[in-house]
């Protein structure tokens, strides 16, 4: 989600989770990459091939609805 450009609060309504529990998550992150600021990480997991929300949405295979009863 961070990498698709979207802000904590957007992450956190779009999975249901707090602004907080969003804003601790990046910052395990942000440690484990050993980067200092959003902006970084983004930019490192770009490098690492890392897509964003929307391309992985965009790649899903679209399932058909089941046949009505």
């Amino acid at each position: 989600c961070l990498v698709s450009g979207m802000t904590r609060r957007e992450i956190a309504a779009r999975l249901y989770l707090s602004v907080n529990t969003v804003r601790t998550h990046v910052q395990h992150l942000l440690r484990r990459a050993d980067q200092h600021s959003t902006v970084a990480l983004v930019a490192t997991a770009r490098e690492l091939g890392v897509r964003g929300y929307d391309d992985l949405v965009a790649r899903m295979p679209r399932q058909r609805n089941p046949p009505s009863p």
